[in-house]
């Protein structure tokens, strides 16, 4: 019955959220099979093939997290529809309500913002979050810069976080006291690291958030030759012919276009109005063939 268990968990989603309810609310929160007795794992076991459902109050509370990071959030609420796009539903379309997601989808999702946050690398704070022991933890060394396409200048090599750091740049320069209110951020919570493209983009947009500056006026991609900040590709440059083809090929693709465009191209959906170092960032960073 131990294995029978286990193997339910590992083939239906929703058979491991029932288990983990019904260990939750019968078996004092322990949920190794191992550790109950043949009448608990019968009685699971039935249940659950009776068609009766418990609440599953863990996968309630990620549905009530999510959906106030997208309410409080447009860096997180564009990282979560990126991330449904990764998975559209049977009609080819991805699903941004969370709570029409299981709870293992819901999970996946810290871990796809945790490595766009460490550059792909995973969590700040080695997998415990992006903040510990009650306040912020530094962010963890990122890469070397890279020379932006054409010497346009320098990026982080992640669309998104190069148009956080713009932001907080711009930020700096409205004023001293602008610049200082960065700095002492950097020196109480983030080591002392000021320039802000060697954080993570969910420091970068925390600090955003609590001093009011996501509308603050960027050139587009933060003044790195992104889009728009002058003469288009043209509709028949080849990077525009591959995007377009690109988006066709599914709505997933589609919706990585387009939130690339909401998130560093000022929500302009035409490739051929953006340079061609926008068109590149975005052929790079999704590999569009």
């Amino acid at each position: 019955m131990v294995d029978t268990v286990k193997q339910m968990q590992r083939d239906d989603p929703t058979a491991k959220e029932q288990w983990q309810a019904f260990c939750d609310q019968f078996g004092n929160g322990v949920r190794d099979p191992a550790k109950h007795d043949i009448s608990f794992l019968n009685s699971f076991v039935t249940q659950y093939q009776s068609g009766a459902r418990l609440e599953y109050k863990e996968g309630a509370e990620l549905v009530k997290f999510i959906k106030h990071g997208q309410r409080k959030s447009q860096g997180w609420k564009a990282s979560w529809e990126s991330y449904c796009a990764t998975n559209p539903k049977n009609n080819g379309r991805p699903e941004h309500d969370p709570a029409k997601h299981d709870s293992q989808f819901l999970e996946g999702f810290f871990d796809f913002i945790g490595r766009m946050a460490g550059g792909g690398q995973g969590m700040a704070g080695g997998g415990k979050g992006m903040y510990g022991g009650g306040g912020m933890m530094a962010a963890p060394p990122q890469p070397p810069l890279k020379r932006g396409f054409g010497g346009m200048g320098t990026a982080t090599g992640d669309p998104f976080r190069d148009q956080l750091v713009a932001k907080i740049k711009a930020f700096q320069r409205t004023g001293d006291a602008a610049k200082q209110t960065w700095h002492t951020f950097c020196d109480t919570s983030l080591g002392g690291m000021y320039d802000p493209s060697r954080h993570d983009a969910a420091t970068l947009q925390m600090f955003i958030d609590a001093n009011g500056i996501n509308d603050i006026p960027v050139s587009p991609m933060g003044g790195m030759g992104g889009g728009g900040g002058g003469a288009g590709a043209g509709a028949d440059h080849p990077l525009v012919v591959r995007i377009k083809s690109y988006q066709r090929t599914g709505e997933a693709q589609k919706q990585a276009w387009h939130t690339y465009c909401e998130s560093s191209l000022g929500g302009k959906y035409d490739p051929a109005r953006h340079d061609v170092a926008a068109l590149e960032t975005f052929v790079m960073t999704y590999g569009v063939p």
